[in-house]
């Protein structure tokens, strides 16, 4: 990948500079936020953690995508001038990396799926939990859990009942506005 600085204009009054960039990816996906900011970076000798990509697009077919970048001089000049969901959105994958590698780093102590043998040749039946396998606790988000598919039958019926009953009512109400 390559990348070009088609504009870049100083802007002291927010403490950053912005730039407007090509980045020619022949045969290859849209780069990624991470990837454009590290051949911004490359490029310009800033800071990663001072860059946030505002946009990036590419034509179809052409190879190539454009973006936009505000490189800032400060942290606090980042926080002050972007919006939150900037933020997060350039800073969203590295967290969600970082929390993934300790993850990684422990030795897996996963047990065999259902059904299959485990070490000893013992097999692990459905609802039952190995001696290696922690027992999972649910989330808060998990005890949440949504409708099953009876549940949204039997209130489907539910609906269909009450809409039948209305109509019986209006046609009440109208065999009645008749006789009148």
């Amino acid at each position: 990948m390559e990348l070009e600085i088609i504009k870049k204009t100083e802007n002291d009054f927010l403490s950053r500079t912005e730039a407007k960039f090509t980045i020619k990816h022949e045969g290859t996906p849209t780069p990624s936020l991470e990837e454009a900011k590290k051949l911004l970076a490359a490029k310009l000798g800033a800071d990663i953690e001072l860059i946030i990509i505002r946009k990036i697009s590419s034509d179809f077919g052409l190879g190539a995508s454009t973006g936009l970048a505000h490189i800032y001089t400060s942290k606090e000049a980042l926080e002050k001038s972007e919006p939150k969901h900037f933020i997060t959105r350039n800073t969203a994958r590295k967290k969600k990396e970082a929390a993934e590698k300790p993850a990684e780093a422990t030795p897996a102590t996963a047990a065999a799926p259902t059904g299959e043998a485990t070490k000893e040749g013992e097999s692990v039946k459905e609802g039952e939990a190995s001696a290696e396998q922690p027992a999972k606790e649910k989330s808060a988000e998990e005890k949440k859990e949504a409708p099953t598919a009876e549940e949204k039958k039997e209130a489907s019926a539910e609906s269909k009942e009450k809409a039948e009953e209305k109509k019986e009512e209006l046609k009440e109400e109208k065999a009645e506005e008749k006789t009148e």
